[in-house]
């Protein structure tokens, strides 16, 4: 009756002193961060993407070793401690999450393709973890991994803010290392929390993971286009010229794959004429737009097999089949954009055959050198940049207009209309003024000698 008493104070009764109320705020806070971690890392674990089964696994991971060090925050014992099995799978969990964000960014940061090769192969530090956990006391276990993360974590602090100002990012990019450094903060609050045994350090390293997975999520809702793959290339130089669909361009930047069909040619017997003609019509009927459309659906429309189809776009376009239905689908965006201003950028996206913010920031990224936000800001810059000139230019015309009929109206007045009308051609005055611009008069006549 006691302990439910104790409990009751402290949540209840207690609340309205200032400690236990910002004590409670912040047991809730860690709470919703742990199960929001835990629910969407399970989700994205079951994503086609690699890289969301990635960044699932480190959500996964941090809502774990929260759980297993909660007797922090709510005094009711910690899970780690009770037995070794658990203590190495906190501290595998710590140091997996730890490496897997550095894969993550390597993603981001144009190094890897496929993340989730790499993570799946990481999981085997939790297992070594534990059998480690076995041979080494505790102490020296503890500040050895703690040392060992906040290595991890300045690296990765350091090297990806480098990146972020040798690449000329966004600012929005350098919530990258910011999620390191505080990662670095939270080793360094456990590590202190266990040489010197002060609860208020390792009350921190709790609060701070679970701050993180909420700010994480925070940046994945609201900034989309942070969580796609970046990669360097030549970035277009005609991002704001009309595309004619009739001729199909082919990226100068891309390096020419090595083709993996055998010699022989798979297009012998094909028109190609009608081949290109299909295909011209195909970019025409804008048929790349449609999101389900798939290699085979394709081919039939150009009257070719699937393998066909692929070795005519390698062949004579250096392109895959996504990589052209990504170019196209980026010029599309582009007319979009001009069009339709107030429109967002992922509803274009969506209208123009992509299926996800990552895919069309990827696309973006890679054919026109700039994310999907910066390339809207440079084509209405520009579109206004050439109205102004138009404006200009038109204002120049009018004024060029004005001066040309004035000047008209001069000779008018100056050589056609008879200037006895206004002068006494009997006056030496008058005559001076005729004889002086080369005009005789008879009659009150003037014409030009």
């Amino acid at each position: 009756m006691s302990k439910f008493l104790s409990i009751f104070d402290i949540f209840t009764v207690g609340i309205l002193d200032y400690e236990n109320f910002l004590k409670l705020g912040i047991i809730y806070f860690h709470a919703f961060g742990v199960v929001i971690g835990f629910l969407l890392g399970f989700s994205k674990l079951y994503s086609s993407d690699g890289f969301s089964k990635s960044y699932g696994s480190v959500l996964q991971s941090a809502a774990f070793f929260l759980i297993l060090n909660n007797g922090i925050l709510i005094d009711q014992g910690i899970l780690r401690y009770d037995s070794r099995i658990l203590f190495g799978s906190y501290y595998g969990l710590v140091l997996y999450s730890s490496l897997a964000v550095i894969i993550c960014f390597n993603y981001l940061f144009e190094s890897l393709d496929n993340p989730w090769i790499y993570c799946k192969r990481l999981l085997a530090i939790i297992p070594i973890t534990i059998l480690f956990s076995y041979f080494i006391p505790v102490y020296y276990f503890i500040s050895f991994i703690d040392i060992l993360g906040i290595v991890i974590s300045i690296f990765t602090f350091i090297w990806s803010l480098r990146k972020v100002l040798n690449t000329k990012k966004s600012i929005l990019y350098f919530n990258l290392p910011f999620l390191s450094l505080l990662i670095s903060i939270c080793f360094v609050f456990d590590f202190f929390g266990t040489i010197f045994d002060k609860k208020d350090f390792l009350f921190f390293a709790e609060l701070i993971p679970g701050s993180v997975i909420c700010y994480s999520i925070f940046l994945e809702r609201f900034f989309p286009s942070l969580f796609g793959k970046v990669i360097v290339s030549i970035p277009d130089t005609n991002l704001v010229k009309e595309i004619e669909l009739e001729t199909i361009p082919t990226p100068e930047a891309k390096e020419i794959k090595k083709y993996k069909y055998p010699h022989r040619d798979l297009l012998e017997g094909i028109e190609l004429e009608k081949v290109n003609t299909k295909l011209n019509h195909f970019i025409d009927s804008k048929g790349f737009i449609d999101e389900e459309l798939r290699l085979p659906d394709f081919a039939a429309d150009l009257g070719l097999t699937t393998h066909q189809a692929s070795y005519y776009l390698n062949q004579y376009l250096n392109m895959s089949y996504t990589e052209f239905l990504q170019f196209h689908r980026i010029n599309e965006v582009k007319n979009m954009i001009r069009i339709k201003l107030n429109y967002n950028l992922l509803t274009i996206a969506l209208e123009c055959g992509f299926n996800s913010a990552s895919s069309f920031h990827r696309a973006c990224i890679k054919f026109t050198g700039k994310s999907p936000r910066e390339l809207k800001i440079y084509i209405q810059s520009n579109e206004d940049s050439s109205l102004t000139i138009l404006k200009n230019q038109n204002t120049i015309a009018f004024l060029i207009y004005i001066s040309l009929t004035f000047e008209n109206l001069f000779y008018f007045f100056y050589y056609i209309i008879p200037l006895s009308q206004f002068l006494d051609f009997t006056s030496i005055e008058t005559r001076n003024f005729y004889t002086n611009r080369g005009i005789s008069y008879t009659c009150g006549r003037n014409r030009t000698t």
